[in-house]
């Protein structure tokens, strides 16, 4: 293990180009004459380069490349939340979280700051952090900015769907009747968030897909409920909206994205109210 603020054999121009650089870790003999050499930023792997083009390691490289210890836990949580591993209330303390991970505490702290401004994850005075269920409120508020920014996205992509696009949502939805009819609820609702998805995409407007990506995480925490009668009704709107889509009319896709986003979040709340009835299954 090599420090490089102290450059290669006191070279100052390698402790400039080095400043701000944690540590290298070389595979081999002295810096010099290393085979691999590994720069590390903070958390961050930076590049790994062969002794000969070690002169090269501050040249510019791909950022989407560069993966922190920090965003792979933030993944690895995100999913088990979103796959029912972290059950909405359940708790943990971070370092069983760190230790279940094989990865320091600090990735964790820095990971449940992140997921708790998502508002995934809630953290307690003694430390412990749990995954937050939203109240009949919060889930009324998350359907009303989905549908705002659906209506949106349906009327972006309006203007970009080609051919393809209309023919793989229609094939999804024919996948999803299927699904409905032969009753597997975790089927429909994968090809439901595709369904979504292209959409989503095809409004070309990658802060909008952020959004609404982070909207749709928060959407997932719930357990989804199957309703049978609501899913049928749900692929009759998408078939509308497909062919708005389709007819390029932009202004009645978003319209009938809007409607069919706020009657889905209407029957979901009437049911968990207690007020809906009829064969349900609730999934993960």
């Amino acid at each position: 293990m090599y420090n490089a603020t102290q450059g290669y054999k006191g070279s100052r121009a390698s402790q400039t180009a080095c400043a701000g650089v944690r540590e290298v870790t070389a595979k081999g003999l002295e810096p010099e004459t290393a085979n691999v050499i590994t720069v590390i930023l903070g958390s961050k792997v930076l590049v790994s380069l062969s002794g000969k083009d070690r002169n090269a390691a501050l040249r510019p490289i791909e950022t989407s490349k560069v993966t922190s210890v920090r965003s792979l836990v933030v993944q690895s949580l995100r999913q088990a939340i979103l796959h029912g591993e972290m059950a909405p209330g359940e708790r943990f303390t971070q370092a069983h979280l760190a230790e279940k991970l094989g990865v320091s505490r600090q990735p964790v702290r820095e990971a449940v700051r992140e997921l708790e401004a998502e508002g995934l994850l809630e953290q307690e005075p003694r430390g412990q952090v749990f995954v937050k269920k939203a109240n009949q409120a919060e889930i009324r508020e998350i359907y009303m900015i989905r549908a705002l920014l659906e209506g949106k996205a349906a009327e972006l992509a309006a203007e970009h769907l080609e051919e393809p696009d209309i023919e793989k949502l229609e094939d999804l939805n024919r996948s999803m009747a299927i699904a409905i009819e032969e009753r597997k609820g975790e089927e429909y609702f994968r090809l439901n968030g595709e369904f979504h998805a292209v959409i989503h995409e095809a409004s070309r407007s990658p802060y909008l897909v952020k959004l609404l990506r982070q909207v749709w995480v928060r959407f997932r925490v719930n357990p989804p409920i199957f309703l049978p009668a609501r899913v049928t009704l749900s692929a009759d709107e998408h078939r509308r909206i497909v062919r708005a889509l389709k007819s390029k009319d932009a202004r009645r896709a978003s319209v009938l994205m809007h409607e069919h986003v706020i009657r889905s979040g209407d029957d979901y709340l009437e049911y968990i109210s207690g007020e809906g009835a009829g064969d349900i299954s609730v999934l993960r």
